[in-house]
């Protein structure tokens, strides 16, 4: 038993097949927090977790928000994060696909937020729907990334970059063409993002 409690242990399990080493996470927290030596007084705030789950923490200690976690939710293997986004310095293999989030908008305005990477939003309203896209400085998406949107309602979704950005497309084009179409936004550089999919004026 390693600490100044009772809830935590390391053994080596010869009842396993084959014989291998546990590791026992506290009750109270179900978290193993894996961080730098110098950061061990630092309290990185984790609530606590349902199933036992993996944390590591970056190098700064003076933002607790930086770290991803490793968990199984009974259901899905499950990858969370703090502060930033999932980078992957090479391709996914995947067997079974990949699924993305949908963050579903109902309203008739809307400027994407740092978790849309990735994911599809889905726009729903009768009137006209006006989508910003925010500067480097507000949200500061990787280069390279991403975003789906898909116009579920009749309301005709329209494209803008917020003073300073440069959205671009094919012809000048920045509204999705109609109900049940879907276009994709990606980021080329700082404030440079194109437009592609089936767009008109």
């Amino acid at each position: 038993v390693f600490g100044s409690g009772k809830n935590a242990a390391i053994e080596y399990d010869t009842t396993q097949t084959p014989d291998s080493w546990l590791f026992g996470v506290p009750a109270l927290s179900n978290a193993l927090i894996v961080c730098e030596k110098a950061d061990m007084g630092v309290d990185f705030a984790h609530a606590q977790q349902t199933n036992p789950t993996l944390f590591i923490q970056s190098a700064d200690a003076t933002d607790v928000t930086q770290w991803i976690g490793i968990c199984h939710d009974q259901t899905n293997a499950a990858f969370t994060r703090g502060k930033g986004i999932f980078s992957f310095d090479a391709g996914i293999a995947t067997a079974g696909g990949i699924i993305s989030g949908i963050n579903a908008q109902t309203g008739t305005t809307y400027t994407p937020v740092l978790g849309d990477a990735g994911k599809v939003v889905t726009l729903d309203n009768a009137n006209p729907i006006a989508v910003t896209v925010p500067l480097n400085a507000a949200v500061a998406y990787p280069i390279g990334i991403n975003i789906d949107f898909f116009q579920k309602g009749a309301g005709k979704v329209t494209f803008a970059g917020d003073g300073g950005v440069t959205v671009s497309s094919r012809g000048g084009c920045l509204s999705i063409a109609d109900q049940y179409v879907g276009v994709t936004l990606i980021k080329m550089d700082t404030d440079t993002w194109y437009l592609v999919g089936d767009l008109k004026v």
